[in-house]
């Protein structure tokens, strides 16, 4: 098996291609590619892809310009296709799927409530690249499910954690500052799903019963644009309405002593990862995958989605005990240390390979490719 030469295929989640792929690439012959626009610029976190550009992504016929380029993947014995970018190049995979073994990676099987920067047809392309697909790779039971009920049998859809994502940055970017014992730190794309308002009021009670605390909004999106006026108008808020490069990721966890994720609705989150690999206590609602990334009283604190009043309860809990803090982060180390390690996903991925091999062959010998 470990002789299989595998061509892994992203369009997006560049630090989760990066931390994957390296860990990958000491099992397997292993090819990465990145599939972006002519004009788009990658991140730091996409160094180590084989970049693939084609014109025009957004337009319906731009899926024959991404097939010269796309094609050319199917010289592998199994191609690995992350299903989280456009819906025209996800067409050309299936053109080119039953080449060759075909495992699928769905980080999202619904969009998000609220958000609009989801091209139209994506999802469609998504579950037709399920059903094509040999085996499938999901980041939490309830995206597996969601799977299921799309009609892809169970022996197809696997499990696998997401990956801690902070050694990518650590690495790249590590320094010596020092955790501010008051922050709580609110990162990523700002949309209505992800708990902004909720936040907001939650910091309220924290700021009127611990004067000292202060809050970061580090990202840009919707959710902070129609709030902005006000939010830049309070002192103990501190808002960076910004894309935030891979170099201050590092500074912006370092510094938080605790990272809150109010979401009202998740299938995973690229944040928790983020945090876990920081080695930072995390405060979540209990939705969706983040119940599986965020283990209470090991990493952090699981509150009802949508309650101002316990995400601000369980908010003081950390900030007023250093010890707590201080375990929490500890726990998160341990996490990235074992069960979110990317060598441990690499092992896993590799035997979801090898399960994709077999099924495709038996189709083959049947006649079914």
């Amino acid at each position: 098996m470990s002789g299989l030469h595998v061509n892994y295929v992203h369009q997006s989640f560049g630090d989760y291609t990066a931390g994957l792929s390296a860990a990958l690439k000491q099992l397997v012959p292993l090819r990465v590619s990145c599939i972006v626009s002519g004009s788009e610029q990658l991140g730091l976190t996409d160094s180590a892809s084989e970049v693939l550009r084609c014109r025009r992504f957004r337009h319906p016929l731009s899926g024959w310009s991404a097939n010269q380029a796309v094609s050319s993947l199917s010289d592998c014995d199994v191609l690995h296709w992350q299903a989280a970018g456009n819906p025209w190049v996800d067409a050309v995979a299936l053109r080119i799927a039953p080449r060759q073994p075909f495992v699928v990676t769905v980080h999202d099987m619904m969009p998000h409530p609220g958000d609009r920067s989801v091209l139209p047809g994506t999802f469609p392309a998504i579950r037709r690249l399920v059903h094509k697909a040999d085996q499938v790779i999901v980041h939490a039971e309830s995206v597996k499910q969601q799977v299921l009920e799309t009609g892809v049998d169970d022996s197809v859809v696997n499990v696998l954690a997401h990956g801690e994502l902070g050694s990518i940055y650590r690495n790249e970017h590590q320094n010596t500052k020092r955790v501010s014992p008051n922050t709580v730190l609110f990162f990523g794309r700002m949309q209505h799903y992800k708990g902004l308002r909720v936040l907001l009021e939650a910091m309220n009670q924290v700021v009127a019963r611990r004067p000292e605390s202060n809050l970061v909004l580090a990202g840009q999106g919707p959710a902070l644009d129609q709030i902005r006026m006000d939010v830049e108008q309070t002192k103990w808020i501190d808002v960076r309405r910004r894309y935030v490069p891979s170099e201050e990721v590092h500074d912006l966890f370092a510094t938080a002593a605790v990272v809150a994720l109010p979401y009202l609705e998740a299938s995973q989150s690229g944040v928790a990862a983020l945090a876990v690999g920081m080695g930072k206590a995390t405060v979540a609602s209990a939705v969706g995958g983040l119940v599986e990334m965020v283990d209470p009283y090991r990493n952090g604190l699981l509150v009802p989605s949508g309650s101002a009043d316990a995400l601000a309860e369980a908010l003081l809990r950390i900030l007023d005990d250093s010890r707590l803090r201080q375990s929490l982060e500890q726990g998160a180390r341990q996490r990235a240390r074992t069960d979110l390690s990317w060598p441990r996903i690499a092992g896993q991925t590799v035997n979801v390979y090898r399960r994709a091999f077999e099924s495709w062959e038996r189709k083959s010998t049947r006649g079914y490719y």
